[in-house]
């Protein structure tokens, strides 16, 4: 069954502003009256066309015989894959041309293009179009002209989609690298704390200490691996939340969300006290006698285990999952990692890890910055940490 079948109405050209406007546009005819003979020679020649929804407009491999400037509706473009099936290349609307290389070239066509919508179309015949060239053979130089500045203009779209996808591969090839490398990196060091819970390692006097210091070693060497790393591969340090993003809001924010949970941690605590079930080594709800110079250093150690945990790992596995989900999927990734490297002490403090990891997981994909989750994680710590909560782990 042919094209025309599918033709719910055709008429002779009639001119309305809309119309000439999407010739001047497409073609450079003139929008001014009276014509040329030969822009009135061509207004002859052309027809209007009504489409139906599904209905196929051009079809992929058939000669091509007109060419179509779409007034209304929309249309849907096609091509045949190795399958035999076909995929969605793209949609015109309004004021695109469909079929002018085939118009030009006599090429069969490219690709299928149906209606979506009822679709209303000015087409030209290729037959017509010849009979116009020969009559009036100043209207081709116009034609391939036109047609010329329209191919450029695709080129050009195409060469800088051509560089973004470039440039996208790029940073998935290094993102892919920094992923397995903080993986490792992880892998180590859950090796090696667990190492510092061996009977061997606690027969030292001064093992305690020695774990805290060796620990703050471990993360800050990672810390300068994953720099050289960011720094090998030229990707901006505030592409991993190393910015300074609505500080003022983003300050308030964390402030705000961190006395919430220190309030329902004193609240936990009281009442678990005054239920007379109390797993804490003493009966005072804050205890100052905590508070030690490694409660100070926390304000170095959160921001540098958030821009690990959330600046990097979290955001180097949004980037690479592809999905609507990204995000939830990194933040769940992030915390089962984030808590089993503290499994090492107890499968409470990775339970209590696994579930703040959610809160700051959230946090960073919110605000995109390290500010807020790194001041919630000192807040959140140190508070907890007074109120005896790591002493029961």
């Amino acid at each position: 069954m042919g094209i025309r079948s599918k033709i719910v109405h055709e008429e002779a050209y009639s001119e309305t502003v809309e119309r000439r406007s999407l010739l001047v546009t497409n073609f450079d005819m003139p929008s001014a009256n009276p014509l040329p003979r030969e822009w009135e020679a061509f207004l002859a020649a052309l027809r209007i066309v009504s489409y139906a929804p599904q209905a196929d407009i051009v079809r992929e491999g058939e000669q091509g015989d007109a060419l179509y400037v779409i007034e209304s509706g929309m249309a849907t473009v096609w091509q045949e894959d190795k399958q035999g099936g076909r995929r969605q290349v793209g949609e015109l609307h309004k004021g695109d041309i469909i079929g002018e290389l085939s118009l030009l070239t006599g090429a069969s066509r490219a690709a299928t293009v149906s209606a979506v919508m009822e679709v209303s179309a000015i087409r030209l015949n290729r037959q017509d179009f010849e009979d116009l060239l020969q009559a009036y053979p100043s209207l081709s130089g116009l034609f391939l002209s036109k047609n010329y500045k329209r191919l450029s203009a695709s080129y050009y779209e195409l060469e800088q989609k051509n560089g973004e996808l470039i440039t996208a591969l790029h940073a998935r090839v290094e993102l892919s690298s920094l992923f397995i490398c903080v993986v490792l990196l992880m892998s180590v060091y859950a090796f090696i704390l667990g190492f510092f819970k061996s009977d061997t390692f606690l027969s030292l006097s001064f093992a305690n200490t020695l774990a805290f210091v060796l620990t703050r070693f471990l993360e800050v060497i990672t810390l300068l691996i994953i720099l050289w790393i960011l720094r090998s591969s030229r990707m901006p340090l505030r592409e991993f939340g190393v910015n300074a993003n609505d500080f003022g809001k983003t300050v308030f924010e964390s402030i705000l969300v961190s006395a919430a949970v220190v309030v329902g941690l004193i609240a936990l605590k009281y009442g678990v006290l005054q239920l007379e079930l109390n797993p804490f080594p003493n009966q005072i709800l804050i205890n100052w006698h905590y508070w030690d110079w490694t409660y100070v250093s926390y304000i170095v150690v959160a921001p540098l285990q958030e821009f690990i945990a959330r600046g990097v790992f979290q955001n180097t596995v949004a980037r690479l999952i592809v999905s609507k989900r990204a995000v939830f999927w990194s933040i769940l990734i992030t915390s089962v990692l984030f808590g089993a490297l503290h499994l090492h002490t107890s499968i409470g403090l990775g339970m209590a890890a696994f579930m703040t990891s959610w809160l700051w997981g959230w946090m960073f994909a919110r605000q995109r910055t390290l500010i807020g989750v790194g001041l919630s994680h000192f807040i959140i710590g140190n508070c907890a940490g007074l109120l005896g909560f790591w002493t029961i782990f």
